[in-house]
């Protein structure tokens, strides 16, 4: 159990402050292309997890340590509820879609890892669709995304196939060099609570940059 805990905390921060880093610098491209980016990074390392702990709760709950992260940004200023809400159920939707199917990565059959992408990248699009329609239904205000068949279209397959895409080809170049297991030292509570912290306070700093 408390190798468990020291994952879901390793692996969450590590998700964090990606998020919260290369989410900073990826903010100067269009959010589409943003997203694009982030998730094949934030499924190699849930399937890193994965690799590491056998256990699909180890994988759900690293997504919610990265995104119990971004809620930091509720106490801080002039940042508007949906802005930091939306980015944490777009993570929670990931994990959710990806635990789902993560038997598919382990096999070795390219096919098999291509549907891993495919339904992965996809799916967690339609389900943070779906979160934002019941949104707009609730608050009267929908997200852009959702005001036109173009939109949702580019959202979910356009930008979910380059997405699959780019997922597939990470995946199959982390089963290639990718073997060892995460060293012990790596897994101590100083190290945890070290990459808390950084994560935390990069996800705080990149709000006044």
């Amino acid at each position: 159990m408390k190798k468990q805990i020291l994952q879901i905390l390793y692996f969450g921060a590590l998700w964090g402050f990606l998020e919260a880093t290369l989410g900073w610098a990826l903010h100067w491209v269009p959010a589409l292309i943003s997203g694009t980016i982030l998730f094949p990074i934030a499924t190699l390392i849930m399937l890193r997890a994965y690799q590491d702990s056998e256990s699909k709760t180890v994988v759900f709950m690293t997504g919610v340590v990265a995104a119990a992260i971004k809620s930091v940004n509720f106490l801080l200023p002039n940042l508007s509820f949906f802005k930091v809400l939306n980015p944490m159920i777009a993570i929670l939707a990931e994990g959710l879609v990806v635990v789902a199917v993560i038997a598919w990565a382990k096999q070795k059959d390219w096919k098999q890892l291509a549907a891993f992408s495919l339904v992965t990248s996809i799916g967690w699009r339609a389900l943070f669709l779906s979160v934002q329609a019941i949104e707009g239904v609730m608050t009267g205000m929908f997200s852009p995304t959702l005001l036109s068949t173009s939109s949702i279209l580019s959202f979910t397959l356009w930008n979910g196939l380059i997405a699959a895409a780019m997922t597939f080809a990470f995946v199959m170049i982390q089963k290639t060099w990718v073997k060892r297991p995460i060293s012990l030292w790596q897994l101590s509570p100083t190290t945890a609570a070290v990459a808390m912290v950084f994560s935390i306070a990069a996800t705080v700093a990149v709000k006044f940059l």
